[in-house]
C-alpha cells in the first residue's frame, strides 16, 4: 500500500478544527473544489482538517436584521429551504444554479466563498447582497465583506488557520426586487457571465439598484457608477436597456479558451439588462 499524501484529521467543533489549522493545513467541507486540486496536483496539503462533523457549521436561522447561513450549508439545501428563499431569493437561485445535482448535493457555501472562483454564482449573489462572511481563528472571530476577502482569482486574505463559519445576508425589504441571471456553455459548468441584481422602486423611479457581474473579469465586480446612474430615473424596459449599454465602462472584460473578453462584455450588457427587468418583475410579484 501506498501512504497517504497528507494527514487526516475529523473535528467535531470549530474549536478543535482552528487549534489543528497550521501553515500546511487544508480544511474540508464539500471537497468539489479542493480534491480535485489535490488529484490534479494542482494543490497540496500536509493535514485535512474534516469539518463535516460540526452540527453548528451548518445552521441556517435569521434575526430581526438578517438571515444567517452556516458555511457548512449545501448549495441544493440553500435552493430549496423555505426560509432562504423567503428571506434572500437571490441567494436561493443562485445555489440552484451551481454545478450539477451531485455537486449541489456536496458542495457548500463557506467552500465557494473560500475557493473564490471569479465565475462562482454564489460570491458574485454574496457581493451584490452585501453579504458579511463570518471567519474564525486561533485569534478570535473576524467579519468579511467579498471586496475585503477576495484579492485575486483564487486568491482571499484568509490563512491556513482561518475557517470560514457563516454568511449574514440583509434580508429582503418589502419593495426590493431581486434577479439572478447567468449564461454557462452548458448545464453544471461555471458561468461564462452571471449578473446578480436587486431593485428598489419608488413612485415608479429608481430608488436604490445593486448590480454584481461574475465571470467576465479576474474578480466579481459591482458596477456602482452604473447603480449611481440608475437612481432617480424611470423605470422600464427602456432604462433597462440604456443601463445594458453602460455595462462595458466599467466591466474590464478577459478572454479564455472558453469565450472572448468581447462576447463576455456582450453578454454583461445582455445580462444586467435581462437582470435589471427580472429584478423590477420580482418587485411586483412580491
Amino acid at each position: 500500500m501506498y501512504p497517504l499524501p497528507f494527514v487526516y484529521k475529523k473535528a467535531q467543533s470549530i474549536a478543535e478544527a482552528v487549534a489543528w489549522a497550521g501553515d500546511d493545513s487544508r480544511f474540508l467541507a464539500g471537497g468539489q473544489s479542493l480534491l480535485p486540486m489535490l488529484n490534479l496536483q494542482l494543490a497540496s496539503v500536509g493535514l485535512l482538517i474534516d469539518v463535516n462533523a460540526i452540527a453548528e457549521l451548518a445552521a441556517i436561522g435569521e434575526d430581526r436584521a438578517a438571515l444567517s447561513v452556516g458555511a457548512l450549508t449545501r448549495h441544493d439545501t440553500l435552493a430549496r429551504h423555505a426560509t432562504v428563499r423567503r428571506a434572500s431569493p437571490l441567494l436561493a437561485e443562485a445555489a440552484s444554479l451551481v454545478g450539477n445535482p451531485r455537486v449541489r448535493r456536496r458542495g457548500t457555501l463557506g467552500g465557494s466563498v473560500a475557493q473564490a472562483d471569479p465565475a462562482a454564482e454564489l460570491v458574485t449573489a454574496l457581493l451584490a447582497l452585501d453579504a458579511e462572511i463570518d471567519v474564525v481563528s486561533p485569534d478570535g472571530r473576524q467579519r468579511y465583506t467579498v471586496p475585503s476577502l477576495m484579492l485575486g482569482p483564487l486568491l482571499t486574505v484568509l490563512r491556513s488557520q482561518e475557517l470560514v463559519v457563516g454568511v449574514r445576508v440583509p434580508h429582503r425589504e418589502p419593495a426590493e426586487g431581486q434577479a439572478f441571471v447567468e449564461v454557462a456553455r452548458r448545464e453544471g459548468d461555471f458561468a461564462l457571465v452571471a449578473v446578480a441584481a436587486r431593485l428598489w422602486i419608488r413612485s415608479g423611479r429608481v430608488a436604490r439598484a445593486a448590480i454584481a457581474v461574475g465571470g467576465a473579469a479576474e474578480m466579481p465586480i459591482r458596477l456602482a457608477d452604473l447603480e449611481a446612474w440608475l437612481k432617480g430615473q424611470k423605470a422600464g424596459a427602456p432604462l433597462w436597456d440604456a443601463a445594458g449599454e453602460r455595462v462595458s465602462d466599467e466591466v474590464r472584460a478577459v478572454g479564455d479558451p472558453f469565450a472572448g473578453a468581447a462576447y463576455r462584455t456582450h453578454l454583461s450588457r445582455v445580462l444586467v439588462c435581462r437582470a435589471l427587468a427580472q429584478a423590477e418583475r420580482a418587485r411586483g410579484a412580491s
